[in-house]
């Protein structure tokens, strides 16, 4: 019998930034949401009657303890947004198409949507209010993030590697 030769696990401990793109949020959205053995649900409902909508739009049902293990990496990708890199205070469904570079990451409303509720779960930003022909949710503070890609991302995260380590452990520890 011979010797399986397997390369180590390697498990770096910390947090570990993700680039904001269609993927990580898909991949985000459906490890959050619930199945039938969730026991612990939220339901948020972006866009409410109640704040001047025609009617509420559907909720979508997530395991409140994944939306709370996946808060941080949740908060990294809307912290590479421009209305946070712009400290606007509020941000607009198609607002968060557009990156700290002002690139779009995304043109998919079913992304789009998966990405707001994701944030709304987490509790990053007030439910959307209509005001006139314009929607906007207050956007709790968030500190400004680089992607990974970025070529300042190494230096920039130097300074910053702590903050977001501590921000993860507050996550875990609620």
């Amino acid at each position: 019998m011979g010797f399986l030769n397997k390369k180590p696990v390697i498990r770096q401990e910390g947090f570990h930034p993700l680039e904001l793109n269609e993927d990580n949020v898909r991949a985000i959205f459906n490890r959050c949401l619930a199945t039938d053995d969730t026991k612990n649900l939220t339901a948020p409902i972006l866009f409410a009657l109640k704040n001047g909508y025609s009617e509420d739009s559907k909720p979508i049902v997530f395991d409140k303890d994944k939306i709370a293990a996946n808060s941080a990496t949740i908060e990294y990708l809307f912290a590479q947004l421009h209305d946070v890199h712009t400290s606007k205070g509020f941000i607009a469904p198609m607002s968060v198409t557009i990156k700290y570079d002002k690139s779009t990451w995304t043109q998919s409303k079913g992304i789009i949507l998966k990405f707001l509720h994701l944030g709304y779960a987490a509790h990053l930003f007030n439910a959307f209010s209509r005001v006139e022909h314009d929607s906007k949710a207050v956007l709790f503070p968030i500190n400004p993030a680089l992607s990974p890609k970025d070529p300042a991302f190494p230096t920039w995260w130097e300074t910053h590697q702590k903050e977001w380590e501590d921000l993860a452990k507050a996550y875990e520890n609620r």
